[in-house]
């Protein structure tokens, strides 16, 4: 244990410093963390790093690795640490793992044989085989172990160049992922920080290691903290979520002391239409009381489209902004995603705001001293481009906003994009997020009102939010609808299946004040709504709900 007595550490007024806080703050060994729901991870990790750097510890040049599994969770620690310090803005990077990856093949490809080499340029792929012109996504690591195996020196410069790696979500690491991390930083020059939740590991189905924490403590010998503090959650909701994580740990059903949980309530209904009537009329009242269309999250196991449709098209009927989130959420997420919502703003609204992060954007891509004449000649001429392209924009026709939105992204010069996203490389990858952005787009356009309705919808900021259980992780409600609580959905769910006991867990753990429940006898996307339902898998775990975590069991 060694702790960083001489340092300081000067936090933003909103964040409670708690005891537990503060000892992962200033301890300065490899850590393994067990973050409990609304504990305030992301916003640890955003402090501890500013206080790596601020204090030197993490000295210049050097900087802090953030690896994680989703796009949208390495750009919102960027942004957070971005924020909080100048100082940090380009010394934390943040990726994927499958980016970071990437990176360590583009560079060092050649330490790999001629027949498994990839050519220049080559091409991310989702489906079918590796070739030289195309990796698949799952190979990619693969490729990246190989390289270091074959090359000691490019450790050695992995070390030399980040003083602390941050793993997030760790308990979904899988063995490949884990392989890379310790041969790449097995010197323990650096400091590894893990952070993830044993009740929330739903990704085994993906090849997630079951004993990646004990392989971790093994190979790199962390201090192991705590930080448990839920600050999201209503009182209400945090006594069920106590209930509910002791059969989570440990699959028994033991007999407590029966809770009573205001505000968590399970519904069973005789078919579908019932239930979309009676959840479309929660909605309005909620959104009545002044709750945000977007602090409502309704989830599913699986197919949201598919399980929500009925409840689509009341909302539809009551003019409900409502989105059905899929590949998309992960498109809107990515560099190009976010460039083309703020060109979609500010063609659409006079957003001072979104141009400002426009200009910003174009910046930062091409690293612009706006001190140096040159430079502001560079972004003047693409303030003009963008000036004289919007007057001739009919913003009635979706294709012409379409076309005007990739113009200014060519404008920028993909090239850019591509040196500083390596997921750009790939053609397969570009054309696949640009389809899920303009799809989304040509989806919502008819329905949308105004223009302000198009940015709102596009963006979901004022919209019912629809998705499944994994697309849910890491965000947070004040409403959940956990739609569809039935054998045909958990078709794989066991009491004694540890990652579908946590499953669970994650849906329940997105909501802070309210979470509702619904299981209907027949549904319509499953054979027509004429087969009843068998419910025997979820039986045992219903009865928990209503008889010892509290919830209030109305049938309609």
């Amino acid at each position: 244990m060694s702790k960083a007595k001489a340092f300081t550490w000067d936090p933003d007024d909103f964040i409670i410093q708690t005891d537990e806080l503060k000892d992962i703050i200033f301890e300065l060994s490899s850590l393994s963390i067990l973050a409990g729901p609304g504990a305030g991870k992301t916003e640890m990790l955003a402090q501890k790093s500013v206080f790596l750097i601020e204090n030197n510890i993490c000295p210049w040049p050097k900087k802090i690795l953030f690896l994680t599994f989703k796009t949208e969770a390495a750009k919102n620690v960027k942004d957070r640490v971005s924020a909080r310090s100048e100082l940090t803005k380009e010394r934390f990077s943040s990726k994927t793992y499958h980016a970071f990856a990437k990176s360590i093949v583009d560079k060092f490809r050649l330490s790999l044989s001629e027949g498994e080499r990839p050519d220049t340029g080559y091409d991310i792929i989702f489906k079918g085989e590796s070739t030289k012109q195309k990796v698949h996504i799952n190979d990619i690591i693969k490729l990246a172990i190989k390289i270091v195996r074959n090359n000691g020196k490019i450790s050695t410069l992995f070390t030399a160049s980040y003083t602390h790696i941050f793993l997030d979500e760790f308990q979904d690491t899988t063995i490949e992922q884990y392989e890379l991390i310790s041969i790449l930083f097995s010197s323990q020059r650096a400091k590894l920080i893990c952070v993830g939740d044993l009740n929330q590991s739903i990704m085994r189905w993906a090849n997630a290691d079951p004993e990646i924490y004990n392989k971790f403590e093994r190979d790199f010998s962390p201090e192991k903290k705590m930080l448990v503090n839920n600050f999201r959650a209503s009182e209400n909701v945090k006594s069920f979520l106590s209930k509910f994580v002791i059969f989570v740990e440990s699959g028994k059903f033991d007999n407590l002391p029966v809770l009573t949980a205001g505000g968590c309530s399970f519904h069973f209904f005789d078919d579908d239409l019932k239930e979309a009537d009676y959840f479309s009329s929660v909605v309005e009242e909620k959104i009545s009381s002044g709750i945000l269309p977007s602090e409502i999250c309704v989830i599913t196991k699986q197919k949201p489209l598919e399980y929500t449709q009925k409840l689509c098209d009341r909302l539809k009927g009551k003019e409900i902004q409502h989105v059905v989130y899929g590949a998309f959420q992960d498109s809107l997420s990515e560099p190009l995603g976010v460039i083309f919502s703020l060109i979609l703003e500010c063609l659409l609204s006079r957003s001072p705001k979104a141009w400002e992060e426009i200009n910003e954007f174009y910046q930062d891509l091409h690293y612009l001293d706006l001190s140096k004449h040159y430079d502001q000649s560079t972004l003047h001429d693409f303030v003009n481009f963008f000036s004289s392209k919007k007057r001739e924009v009919n913003i009635k026709n979706v294709d012409e906003i379409i076309t005007f939105i990739n113009q200014v992204i060519k404008k920028m010069d993909f090239k850019a994009f591509k040196a500083k996203w390596p997921q750009y490389k790939s053609k397969d990858f570009v054309d696949f997020t640009w389809k899920e952005l303009t799809a989304q787009l040509k989806k919502i356009f008819p329905i949308s009102k105004s223009a302000c309705g198009i940015i709102s919808l596009f963006c979901g900021k004022d919209a019912v939010q629809i998705m499944n259980i994994h697309k849910c992780k890491g965000l947070e409600y004040k409403v959940v609808l956990l739609l569809g609580f039935e054998d045909d959905a958990f078709w794989s769910y066991s009491d004694s299946s540890f990652e579908e006991r946590c499953v669970l867990y994650v849906a329940f753990t997105r909501a802070k004040d309210e979470i509702i429940v619904s299981q209907s006898l027949t549904r319509s996307c499953i054979s027509s709504g004429k087969k009843q339902h068998s419910n025997t898998k979820l039986a045992n775990v219903e009865k928990y709900l209503v008889e010892i975590c509290g919830m209030d069991y109305i049938r309609h």
